[in-house]
């Protein structure tokens, strides 16, 4: 029916969604979870073609389809997967040299982005950031010299001192 051998009364098809989190897709974040339904004909290889932030990765069978043409496949992004995605899903075919597919059925591509987990859920226990300088009434910005270490300040004493004594002993 589909002019391809295998097919039955199955259209070739591609179903994916995100499972869980709080945003929509195609935005993923660190934790959210995913579902690929595959449909085409039976017993054939799922194949898989991602990029990720434009560096090609090789292209990979995932398993088959069931003696029904039917294929799922579920996952959670993981602290690895932050980037933008780009992803073209195939079933049936043969791989060549791991490089293309000959006489396989191109399901489609899709495009996400995974983003870093909001830090209250990875228990990201950060420093506080420090507020910025803030200015004076003259306009001038007074900087922050809290944040100079003890070491530092010792070290600029001994300079001056040496300086100001002319870098003579008495």
């Amino acid at each position: 029916m589909y002019n391809r051998a295998g097919f039955g009364d199955l259209a070739p098809s591609l179903n994916f969604q995100k499972t869980s989190g709080a945003t929509l897709f195609p935005d993923f974040r660190v934790g959210d979870s995913w579902q690929a339904t595959i449909t085409g004909p039976a017993n054939q290889p799922v194949w898989l073609q991602s990029s990720r932030s434009g560096s090609p990765i090789i292209l990979s069978q995932l398993g088959s389809t069931d003696s029904t043409g039917h294929f799922v496949l579920t996952g959670t992004v993981g602290q690895g997967d932050i980037g933008s995605w780009s992803e073209t899903w195939y079933v049936g075919g043969v791989n060549i040299s791991g490089i293309t597919l000959s006489n396989a059925v191109n399901l489609g591509s899709i495009s996400f982005v995974v983003s870093p987990a909001p830090s209250s859920q990875t228990g990201n226990t950060q420093a506080p950031v420090t507020p910025p300088p803030v200015p004076t009434s003259t306009g001038f910005v007074m900087p922050d010299l809290s944040a100079i270490p003890s070491w530092a300040w010792i070290a600029v004493a001994g300079i001056a001192a040496f300086t100001l004594l002319g870098g003579h002993r008495r």
